[in-house]
């Protein structure tokens, strides 16, 4: 019995320095990988941790992954040996900003808000026609079906074709006049049908039209005569006859 009591109290000696030893050792070795939006300090403080964490800490709290955190879509924590931390994060993808009063709210790939700020990312498109009259972090934008379905839908297409897209414009709920501008050049689609056809054209139209020219196009119905209206020769007067007449040509060649 004597011999079981003094083992008992040996592994509670032991256990209690180690937990007093694990509480003086740091962490020595914190990767963090993947964040673009959140500084290093943010995703540690995310995670529950911070730059003065102790092995005791990584003991009390050890999460080893987190989700839906603003930009963030998940973080991926692991323990590589008793001193390191590892974290990988990945990120939301941006579909775009709103405009909402004096700031934007930047939405992800599932029409759902992930921050508001002032000043919009320029290499991330602007959503056009939307009226948004009010809005809350981590939920999705309050709009009608309709509009969200024909947002996400065009979003998955602009993504697939890998299109540089500057403004998507759905027109203020008027799913039939919705337009895409890539700068120089503005596309009308028309309403949400036959998506697939449209943005499969506009691709291989883009190219052949260029980066140094000017204008719209006219995509409402793919089945139809496609027109290009060349917008930079405004001292020919009859360039935009001309434009339209090569670009029927152009695709009933390919038909």
């Amino acid at each position: 019995m004597k011999y079981k009591i003094g083992i008992l109290l040996l592994i509670i000696a032991l256990a209690a320095g180690f937990y007093f030893v694990s509480g003086m050792v740091r962490i020595v070795q914190i990767d963090i990988s993947g964040n673009a939006h959140n500084t290093d300090d943010e995703i540690l403080q995310l995670a529950g941790f911070s730059r003065e964490a102790t092995v005791l800490d990584t003991i009390k709290h050890r999460p080893k992954r987190i989700e839906n955190k603003g930009y963030i879509a998940r973080m991926e924590i692991s323990y590589p040996t008793v001193t390191t931390i590892k974290i990988e994060v990945i990120e939301k993808e941006r579909m775009g900003y709103v405009k909402y009063m004096s700031s934007y709210l930047c939405v992800d790939s599932n029409a759902y808000i992930i921050d508001s700020v002032k000043t919009p990312d320029p290499d991330t498109a602007r959503i056009e026609g939307l009226t948004v009259k009010s809005f809350a972090l981590n939920e999705p934008l309050e709009i009608d079906e309709e509009t969200r379905l024909a947002l996400l839908n065009i979003y998955k297409l602009i993504s697939a074709y890998q299109l540089p897209v500057k403004v998507i414009n759905l027109n203020y709920k008027k799913t039939e006049q919705i337009s895409i501008d890539f700068g120089k050049i503005k596309a009308n689609i028309g309403n949400a049908r036959k998506l697939e056809e449209k943005f499969g054209l506009l691709k291989d139209i883009l190219a052949d039209i260029g980066p140094e020219k000017e204008g719209i196009l006219f995509l409402e119905n793919p089945d139809k005569k496609i027109i290009f209206r060349r917008t930079d020769l405004p001292s020919d007067p009859f360039a935009e006859d001309r434009q339209e007449a090569e670009m029927a040509v152009e695709e009933e060649k390919k038909q």
